[in-house]
């Protein structure tokens, strides 16, 4: 089986533009297959992103190669991921991408300009639905008919919730429209959402879950609203989770380095000859036997990874840090364990295990992570503000757990706020208190 990634291009001036969806296929891949599971109606060109040396161009990377030579065409595979297997990049560049014809709610109009990117939230809750979509979960194309306003106007009355169970409605129909199945089963949901009455604004949130949902049920297939950059890099996030850690590893040299372990060591009167793999060292940084690599089990190199940008960034902080907690006592945290148990918090927060955020249909929060340093630069902000909680309440390791939990809710809150680059992220934790 391979994984194909499947990236909508309908031009940057369009709504739908690279709006992602991905699902498995036996091998060999054939441009027939792609095409009969590509969930999208319209007429599209694919293309598929080789390496350079597949077409004799040693010099380049990567390129896309055009699907021209008939249904049966065989895709390469661009690459071999651990844990996902065989991956096939595949981009569908779209001829004729019709615009949707979308009722006007009672007499407001509303100008096609309106529609842009930045103001689609804003548009969707004066259509009376409260339905936040990122950039690349968006419905498609949405134009308003000035001429059906009086007629919606009457008919929304007549449901009894007005605009929002009708918009609900119109919502359902623009969605059948897009996808090549299945708008019985979704006018069906809004249909059952509408009768709810006071669920409907929970419910309007959850309907492009809904439509995803039914959509992969249909085609076998995962719909992710994350673009390439955001699924590169959690993938390599996820890799690390499974990477295996050698004895000479660079990290744990880099990480004994920056943090200055000789120093401590000798602080200590304890003999060191600097770096090794197995050391008393490691225990002055909170590790619970002299070999780290027994508390790295479940995370990999990930944790390292984090622990050392966390000190290359913050020196200074993660010196005190760990002067202040390096003895054994119960009023102290172990600075090491307390990397760990971050790492593993932010792991479950956005499913990184086996590559779980791919099939993500939801969260308004991904476009954060198309910066690659994003995940490292939130875990740096949670560790420090599990200095300042065990500081503030004079913790001991008994709290260890409610200021874990304390912090996944915290930054799962800040998430859900839709931060889309780490400015808006350190805003909302300060609005949070994190910082």
């Amino acid at each position: 089986m391979a994984l194909v990634y499947c990236e909508l291009r309908a031009g940057e001036d369009s709504l739908e533009n690279g709006t992602m969806t991905s699902f498995y296929l036996p091998m060999p891949v054939t441009k027939a297959a792609v095409t009969q599971m590509f969930p999208y109606e319209g007429e599209y060109h694919f293309r598929v992103k080789v390496t350079g040396n597949y077409v004799g161009m040693s010099d380049s990377p990567s390129l896309w190669l055009d699907l021209t030579q008939g249904p049966q065409q065989e895709l390469p595979v661009f690459e071999s991921v651990q844990g996902k297997g065989q991956t096939i990049y595949v981009q569908a560049l779209t001829r004729n991408l019709q615009p949707v014809i979308l009722p006007a709610q009672g007499s407001e109009q509303v100008h096609p300009d309106e529609m842009a990117a930045a103001d689609d939230a804003a548009y969707l809750e004066r259509v009376g639905a409260n339905m936040p979509l990122g950039v690349t979960e968006r419905l498609p194309r949405l134009q308003v008919d000035p001429s059906s306003s009086s007629s919606s106007s009457s008919s929304s009355s007549s449901k009894g919730k007005g605009s929002v169970s009708g918009a609900l409605s119109d919502m359902a129909g623009v969605a059948g429209k897009l996808f090549k199945k299945g708008s019985s089963t979704l006018s069906s949901v809004t249909e059952s959402l509408a009768a709810g009455g006071a669920n409907l604004d929970k419910a309007a949130g959850s309907l492009w879950g809904s439509v995803t949902s039914v959509a992969a049920g249909i085609f076998g297939g995962n719909i992710s609203v994350l673009s390439d950059a955001t699924v590169e890099s959690l993938s390599l996030l996820s890799d690390a989770l499974d990477e295996q850690i050698d004895a000479d590893d660079s990290l744990l040299l880099a990480l004994w380095s920056i943090l200055s372990l000789d120093s401590h060591l000798a602080e200590a009167r304890q003999e060191s000859a600097g770096y090794a793999r197995i050391s008393a060292g490691w225990k002055i940084m909170g590790w619970q036997k002299e070999d780290p690599l027994l508390d790295l089990k479940t995370t990999g190199t990930l944790a390292l990874r984090c622990m050392l940008h966390l000190g290359t960034r913050y020196t200074a902080r993660t010196q005190d840090m760990l002067v202040r907690n390096k003895q054994n006592h119960k009023t102290k945290y172990p600075f090491a364990i307390v990397g760990v148990n971050i790492t593993l918090l932010l792991v479950d927060v956005l499913q990184l295990k086996e590559h779980g955020f791919i099939a993500k249909t939801n969260g308004n929060y991904w476009e954060l992570f198309e910066d690659s340093t994003a995940f490292y630069d939130i875990f740096s902000a949670c560790f420090l503000y599990m200095d300042k909680l065990w500081t503030q309440h004079n913790a001991i390791r008994a709290d260890f757990g409610k200021l874990t939990a304390h912090i996944k809710e915290t930054v799962t809150k800040i998430l859900n706020r839709g931060p889309k680059s780490m400015a808006h992220f350190r805003r909302f934790a300060a609005d949070e208190g994190m910082v």
